[in-house]
């Protein structure tokens, strides 16, 4: 296998999805002393009831191209790439029985998802196809909005839509769906762009995880 973490190189190859599959934890979420990791294939779920001594307590398959999890209220919302997003219930009494409640089928592979504050929505990063809003109570279908980039990390802050986009951040009006500004992830120096792979904000501040350029400041 090839090892790698490089989801801004080659996003229009035939095999894309596949690099995903190298061994390698992805991301994760926590529920009560529970973390679930993924790796782009399964579950991992973890006792960090004693964070200096984390423990495995099973690995769960079955749940598709795992590639990133949010967490709220007892249940898992997976980023499964061609399966959408999958959700799982946790039972309590036994973190590593999931069971699968629905998935929403979106028009990209879904490779990030954010929750949003209300919990009734989560936003999932689709690639070529952008943003995708999913109403979680199913009121309503889901929304695509189409930002520059290919969108690969996703968070919401303050009533905004952050979008990682490879070579662009994205911020997305998230009641009206409408992209209100775009940052063009460009070092200059005629070197090429960083990749924004993924993206936190805190207040006014952005912080993009682009690769071996390390984390881009933006305010």
């Amino acid at each position: 296998f090839v090892l790698m973490d490089e989801e801004c190189g080659a996003t229009n190859a035939p095999d894309y999805l596949q690099y995903f599959e190298a061994p390698i934890f992805r991301t994760g979420a926590v529920l009560g002393n529970i973390a679930y990791a993924v790796d782009g294939t399964n579950l991992w779920a973890i006792d960090v009831s004693i964070p200096d001594a984390p423990k495995r307590l099973g690995i769960i398959t079955g749940v598709g191209r795992a590639l990133a999890v949010a967490a709220r209220a007892g249940k898992l919302y997976v980023a499964a790439a061609e399966q959408g997003l999958v959700t799982f219930a946790v039972d309590p009494s036994n973190p590593t029985s999931l069971r699968r409640e629905g998935s929403h089928q979106l028009m990209g592979p879904a490779i990030d998802v954010a929750l949003s504050a209300t919990g009734d929505k989560a936003y999932v990063a689709i690639g070529n196809s952008g943003l995708a809003v999913v109403q979680l109570d199913g009121s309503a279908a889901s929304m695509q909005v189409a930002v520059p980039g290919f969108a690969s990390g996703v968070t919401e802050s303050g009533g905004f839509v952050y979008v990682a986009s490879c070579s662009f951040l994205n911020i997305v009006n998230a009641a009206e769906g409408r992209v209100v500004g775009s940052f063009h992830m460009d070092p200059g120096q005629g070197m090429a762009p960083m990749p924004a792979k993924d993206v936190a904000v805190s207040g006014k501040t952005a912080f993009v995880a682009a690769g071996r350029w390390g984390t881009l400041i933006i305010d």
